[in-house]
C-alpha cells in the first residue's frame, strides 16, 4: 500500500497535496504497526520482507521530515488539514521492555510518597505491560504482585528479591 502511494522513498518529495501526504502518513503508520508486531518474534528476518531495513529507514526519514513540515505549517495557518493526523511517533521509538526495567519502575513506584503520583505510576506500569506484546501475558501476575506483595515490602531495595521469590512461587 505504501509503494502504491510512493513507489520509492524519494517520491515522498513529489506528493503534491495534503490529501496525498495524509495517505502516505496512514500507509506508513500501518507499516510501522505491522513491523513492530513482526519484530517481536524471535525468528524475525528482514530478508523475509519485500522491504529491506535501509528502505524502511529511508521512508522513516521522509515520514519524520513531513512531520516537521506539518508542525511548521500548522503554526503558520489557522486551519491545516494534516494538523489533525496522529503521527504516532511512539511507533518509531520502540523500546524493549524487560523484567529489569519493570522492577526499576516498581521500585520507583514503591518509593513515591505522593499518592496521586503513585497512582499515576501504577497506571503507567499497567499501560506499559498491556502495550508490550511480550509482557501482556505476564501482566496479570505482575499486577497480582503489585496488589498482594508490594504493600508489605518496607524497603524498595528488596523488591527484586521479593519479585524473584513471587515469580518462583507462581511457577511452582
Amino acid at each position: 500500500m505504501l509503494r502504491e502511494i510512493t513507489p520509492t522513498y524519494q517520491s515522498v518529495n513529489d506528493l503534491e497535496s495534503e490529501v496525498e501526504e495524509a495517505e502516505f502518513f496512514q500507509a506508513f503508520r500501518k507499516l510501522m504497526r505491522n513491523l513492530n508486531v513482526l519484530q517481536s518474534y524471535s525468528d524475525f528476518n528482514w530478508g523475509d520482507l519485500s522491504l529491506d531495513e535501509q528502505e524502511f529507514e529511508n521512508y522513516k526519514g521522509k515520514y519524520l521530515d513531513l512531520y516537521e513540515k506539518v508542525k511548521r505549517e500548522a503554526k503558520k495557518e489557522l486551519v491545516y488539514i494534516l494538523d489533525d493526523i496522529d503521527f504516532e511517533l511512539e511507533l518509531i521509538h520502540k523500546d524493549r521492555i524487560n523484567r529489569v526495567y519493570i522492577l526499576k519502575l516498581l521500585k520507583d513506584f514503591k518509593e513515591e510518597k505522593v499518592p496521586s503520583k503513585s497512582a499515576a505510576q501504577k497506571k503507567a506500569i499497567m499501560d506499559l505491560l498491556g502495550g508490550d506484546i511480550m509482557l501482556r501475558s505476564k501482566r496479570e501476575l505482575i499486577e497480582q504482585f503489585i496488589e498482594e506483595n508490594l504493600p508489605f515490602i518496607t524497603n524498595a531495595d528488596d523488591i527484586d528479591d521479593e519479585f524473584k521469590q513471587f515469580w518462583q512461587d507462581q511457577k511452582v
